[in-house]
């Protein structure tokens, strides 16, 4: 199974679309969005399919976002962090701006690991679980995600459990023991705008540009952080 990941849209409902065709282009079955949405046109851009999604510090209309998303059909976040299991793996979705992400950066800046790992497997236990088809289909405090892009990789090994965030607009994949930290990086004040797909059967991670002027028949863009 292939997963799509996007976030930070900001409003931006033409260049989410786009961003949603190129995920379905490349194989993506299911769509998860790491928050800062933005507004009722992306989650218009939601509608109808198979996605997810978290709420990010600048959705302040949360309230009237999560009725109207109610009203759409749409599954309305109901803690953090989000929690699924698709195709027996572990997922856990933050925006990244959370006192519980904040929590996780800090194991990580300090090199913490059995600790870090201890928390995740904690923060997944404790949340809802949704077991994805199986019946059916301002911030305060340090830039954590800033301090987790920074961090060395840890040698590859096949991830436990996958945490998808945004907040920080860059593109992010490290690991740190048996987890994978994926961060698809920005639809909107970021250069370039990119989003990420991630095959869980092969733990393979890919990062792709999205680009406004591209033709439909243009290839999709590989994006390679340097």
């Amino acid at each position: 199974m292939i997963l799509g990941i996007l976030s930070d849209s900001h409003g931006r409902h033409r260049r989410t679309a786009r961003a949603i065709r190129l995920l379905q282009d490349l194989g993506a079955e299911v769509l998860v969005h790491c928050g800062d949405l933005g507004g009722k046109a992306v989650l218009n851009e939601l509608t109808g399919r198979r996605v997810w999604f978290v709420w990010g510090n600048t959705d302040v209309a949360r309230p009237l976002l999560s009725r109207y998303a109610q009203q759409l059909g749409l599954a309305v976040p109901e803690g953090i962090p989000l929690c699924l299991e698709l195709a027996g793996r572990s997922i856990a979705v933050f925006h990244g701006h959370e006192p519980q992400f904040t929590s996780l950066a800090r194991l990580i800046q300090s090199e913490r690991i059995a600790e870090f790992e201890t928390l995740v497997e904690t923060l997944v236990r404790e949340s809802p679980l949704v077991r994805a088809f199986l019946p059916a289909p301002q911030d305060r405090g340090i830039d954590a995600t800033a301090r987790i892009d920074a961090r060395a990789r840890i040698p590859p090994r096949t991830a436990r459990c996958y945490i998808l965030f945004g907040h920080s607009h860059r593109p992010a994949d490290l690991r740190v023991g048996r987890v994978r930290l994926i961060n698809p990086g920005a639809l909107d004040r970021a250069r370039p705008h990119t989003v990420a797909t991630l095959d869980l059967k092969r733990d393979l991670v890919r990062l792709w540009q999205v680009d406004d002027k591209a033709a439909e028949a243009d290839p999709p863009r590989r994006f390679k952080p340097h």
